[in-house]
């Protein structure tokens, strides 16, 4: 969560989309109004992604903040960044 708050997406929390997939989980802890704290982790899965051991479909299908399924093709954490990022230098490869 850090790295992406560095890149100045504190202010979206579209990352947070991940738990569909499974490479992200909430953390345990509410805040006084019974809300989520905001924290995540990142899943065995999530880890499996970032290193290019796993696969996951493009989309995630929802509706009201339900889950309904997966569409699209399958991909790596490559296609996901698509062109915006060299994932070799980014990784360090």
């Amino acid at each position: 969560m850090r790295y992406l708050m560095s890149l100045k997406m504190q202010n979206s929390h579209d990352w947070t989309l991940l738990k569909y997939w499974g490479l992200l989980e909430p953390c345990d802890g509410k805040m006084m109004d019974g809300s989520s704290n905001g924290f995540y982790y990142i899943t065995k899965d999530g880890i499996d992604f970032v290193n290019s051991r796993a696969f996951l479909n493009k989309y995630v299908i929802l509706f009201n903040k339900k889950f309904l399924g997966f569409d699209g093709d399958i991909i790596n954490i490559e296609d996901a960044l698509g062109d915006k990022f060299n994932y070799r230098e980014l990784m360090a490869l």
